[in-house]
């Protein structure tokens, strides 16, 4: 389902945005070269949302990340940009 998704689980070199991009682009069956992806836009907002596409692009994420996202943090992320503050947040946490 995530065919070309290549992810390295350490900090320092991932870029969270890209992963939240592809995460909800394969988890809401999005084109990311004609969808509007930008840090501002509302994830409430996003074509073909729901809390289970949400779901699944959350659990992608958990799994390449090898990290269990708190669901209270997810309900306040507002944005793609949120997102990809608390789970970069999160991560590095995980990791110290």
């Amino acid at each position: 389902m995530y065919e070309g998704i290549v992810m390295v689980a350490e900090p320092a070199r991932l870029d969270y945005l890209e992963l939240v991009r592809d995460a909800l682009a394969h988890a809401l069956d999005l084109d990311r070269d004609t969808t509007d992806m930008g840090l501002e836009v509302p994830l409430t907002g996003m074509p073909n949302m729901s809390s289970l596409a949400m779901l699944r692009g959350m659990m992608f994420i958990e799994s390449k990340l090898r990290i269990e996202l708190e669901d209270d943090q997810l309900v306040d992320a507002r944005t793609i940009g949120d997102l990809a503050k608390m789970i970069e947040r999160q991560h590095v946490e995980a990791a110290a």
